[in-house]
């Protein structure tokens, strides 16, 4: 069985899909970096975004409306914008390390009062909404633990969290590229 989280074939992984014989007038398809179901109850989607990288206005519509259509739908839903500072495009990005620069619940956009990361972020989800979730192992993989029943919350708090000034650089770019949300 393979390791849960760990790409298989990265030769596969490093293929580029191209959308460009798929438009439909002004329409062309985007993507979504991750996305987590907590049994159908609630739905995260992360988005992860370079430093200053903003989104394009048509992935930035159509993530909203994804994430607000599910809410609409009675399972709660969360849309997290992350940014990462990994420079060499051959490494590898720890989504659980990345901030989270803002995030959308019931159809607004917040921004987190705290600097988290999307882990920490995610356990702060997991809390709020009694889901169980597992604890990040990074010594011994091959005990880790394929679904989560019978597995009691536990926050987890990754290697390097960002500094203060990463936070307020990523919020005061997101404020000029995304506009100003509520804070949460």
């Amino acid at each position: 069985m393979a390791e849960r989280g760990v790409i298989e074939d990265r030769a596969r992984a490093k293929q580029l899909i191209t959308f460009k014989n798929l438009r439909y007038g002004s329409k062309t398809p985007t993507d979504l970096d991750g996305f987590t179901d907590f049994g159908n109850k609630v739905f995260v989607f992360k988005e992860y975004k370079y430093k200053n990288k903003t989104w394009t206005p048509g992935q930035k519509l159509a993530l909203e409306r994804l994430c607000d259509a599910t809410e609409r739908a009675g399972i709660i839903s969360y849309l997290l914008a992350a940014s990462h500072e990994v420079d060499n495009p051959n490494d590898d990005i720890d989504g659980a390390t990345a901030l989270v620069v803002r995030y959308r619940r019931k159809e607004k956009w917040y921004t987190p009062r705290d600097m988290l990361t999307v882990r920490q972020m995610m356990d702060k989800i997991c809390k709020k909404h009694n889901l169980e979730t597992v604890e990040m192992k990074t010594s011994k993989p091959e005990e880790s633990i394929d679904d989560f029943s019978d597995v009691p919350f536990k926050p987890t708090i990754p290697p390097t969290p960002p500094t203060t000034e990463q936070v307020d650089a990523y919020a005061e770019w997101w404020n000029e590229n995304h506009g100003k949300g509520t804070n949460a």
